[in-house]
């Protein structure tokens, strides 16, 4: 009689019985990472870049490389102002704000490309590449030490290596650094798992030095330990490397005066205890669903605050129902509490920058391995809801390859829409005596057309001024020669993505100076700007100036708004 024909899960089987699935995963991971061999800098990159290569007037470390490679608000008030002026930093940048990542062990990789490649893109992708395997390989060694040799962390170790959240550390160059911590915190983990701890917690503490979610490995240690075999004393004894770790880490990052203050996306917690706290419920049920769910959320720092909350309350219950009954049988043993408790305790750390899938990287230790249990225990036919233990595992096998390499490949061509102002803009060297005007925009794009374009060999205005932040509708009336006046309906600096330079409340009086042009705030709305008037320095029809506005395919050339006209703008989103 012939034999049935091989199931899905028979397949899933086979393939995690393999005795070199960790490497095969690893490979596997890179191969679908390759699409971002085609890419070019982009974003912060041009800022790391020109920093690296140390041919930008103007831009310079303070305190190194090693240190100040992810900085990016000078705290010398006079550059800040000069950066002000330029239009490198938008007009409503708070004076105070200062954002400074302590990455020291992900920079020296950046300076080691410069020292090898410092002019190849294609190198620059594969070194990152590269990284991507190192984390699966040192990820599956910590899942096997962890949960045994088995099916569940063969399971989990292929579950992370085909994770799509993957596909901004390993595609955008400066996003790196998340790789980096991923490799040294679960080396850090297998090292304590296999009781070296003291060597683990040098591997902890290099990716505590690689980048901000580096915690999350020292959590999810917690959080096994909180359940472990061993009296609390026995425990504790054995954290206390893991602390040593954290504590230095700690002490360097309070002394340099790292971290994120005066941005209303990023919620220090022991400058902002209060606000962080009100944020965290919201944040976390976002982050965790996303994991679970495999749901995009890149898209969350566009949605108004009302709507992020809905968002994150819809896919929270919809978590709840699809994953808990799931996972309840596994919640009873220890192993089920340990990754429990570690999933959980990752998302503290991660939850003071705003949700973005690349966030949950130490999330989805403990949540693979909870997955990993629940799909061997399907493979013993021991399974309670097996059709949504089969659902799970479609979401986070073929459809997250499947959204890994999409995501991958798309990310070039996005970066290339948004910072189109290399192409759009004149190639003639008369650019660098006009003023370029944009009405409305994304920040992070405006800040670093400056420099790419100057690394790329190319003519950078001599000045730039954002009228408006990306975010809702507003409109532009010219009132006099030099004269606009912008309007919102709801305010300016009310959406997450507005909040990016200011977090504070600006009130009808307030005003504005940059020499070049002006801006008054004539009314507010609760501190939200509702009205504004921008005056400049001449006359708007002077053809030194270069007007222009972001739309949904990026950046497009425009002319001066008519005298008298009314134009409304729909966001920089609007077709």
């Amino acid at each position: 009689m012939d034999a049935a024909p091989p199931t899905w899960w028979s397949r899933l089987a086979t393939v995690l019985d393999h005795p070199g699935l960790r490497r095969k995963a690893a490979l596997g991971a890179m191969v679908l990472a390759t699409p971002s061999l085609s890419m070019r800098w982009a974003a912060d990159d041009w800022l790391q870049r020109a920093k690296l290569l140390g041919n930008v007037p103007g831009v310079a470390t303070e305190r190194g490389l090693l240190w100040d490679l992810f900085a990016f608000f000078p705290r010398d008030p006079d550059y800040f102002h000069e950066l002000l002026v330029e239009g490198v930093l938008p007009w409503w940048t708070d004076p105070e704000i200062t954002a400074a990542f302590m990455r020291p062990v992900a920079a020296l990789t950046h300076v080691l490309d410069y020292a090898v490649a410092p002019h190849s893109a294609l190198f620059q992708h594969a070194h990152s590449i590269l990284w991507l395997g190192l984390a699966v390989l040192a990820v599956g060694a910590f899942f096997r030490a962890w949960l045994g040799v088995g099916r569940a962390a063969a399971l989990a170790t292929l579950c992370f290596a085909l994770d799509d959240s993957h596909a901004w550390p390993v595609g955008w160059l400066a996003n790196r650094n998340a790789l980096v911590a991923a490799t040294f915190g679960a080396l850090g983990l297998y090292l304590h798992l296999r009781g070296h701890r003291w060597t683990g917690a040098i591997a902890l503490c290099l990716g505590l030095f690689s980048a901000e979610m580096g915690p999350g490995a020292v959590t999810t240690l917690v959080g096994i330990e909180l359940f472990a075999i061993g009296s609390v004393a026995t425990r504790f004894r054995r954290l206390v490397p893991a602390a040593l770790a954290s504590m230095l880490w700690a002490t360097a990052w309070v002394v340099g005066d790292f971290g994120v203050h005066n941005s209303g996306l990023y919620l220090d917690p022991l400058q902002r205890p209060l606000a962080y706290l009100a944020a965290l419920p919201e944040r976390s049920a976002a982050m965790l669903a996303t994991q679970w769910l495999n749901a995009p959320l890149d898209f969350w720092m566009v949605l108004p605050p009302l709507g992020a909350a809905a968002v994150a309350s819809a896919l929270f219950a919809l978590t709840t129902f699809l994953v808990f009954p799931v996972l309840h049988p596994v919640l009873g043993t220890p192993l089920g509490k340990q990754a429990l408790a570690a999933s959980l305790l990752s998302v503290v750390p991660v939850a003071a920058g705003f949700p973005m899938d690349r966030m949950v990287m130490f999330i989805s230790l403990g949540a693979f391995a909870l997955l990993g249990m629940a799909v061997q225990a399907r493979l013993a036919g021991e399974a309670h809801h097996p059709r949504r233990v089969a659902t799970l595992a479609t979401l986070h096998l073929p459809v997250a390859a499947t959204m890994f390499v999409a995501k991958v490949a798309t990310l070039g061509p996005m970066f290339s829409m948004f910072e189109n102002g290399t192409s759009v803009l004149p190639r003639e060297g008369s650019l660098r005596e006009r003023d370029l005007v944009i009405l409305g925009g994304m920040e992070v794009m405006t800040a670093h057309l400056p420099m790419s374009r100057v690394l790329q060999g190319l003519p950078a205005p001599r000045r730039q001024a954002l009228l408006v932040p990306a975010g809702g509708a507003f409109t532009v009336t010219r009132e006099g020669a030099n004269i606009l006046r912008v309007d919102s309906e709801s305010g300016l600096f009310r959406g997450t993505s507005e909040k990016l330079c200011r977090d504070k409340s600006m009130f009808t009086g307030d005003a504005v100076d940059l020499g070049w042009y002006q801006v008054e705030v004539l009314a507010d709305r609760d501190g939200h700007p509702t009205t504004l008037r921008y005056s400049f320095d001449r006359d708007l029809d002077d053809p030194s100036f270069l007007w222009a506005n972001y739309r949904l395919f990026g950046m497009e050339l425009t002319g001066p708004p008519v005298l008298g006209q009314r134009q409304w703008h729909g966001g920089p989103a609007a077709p």
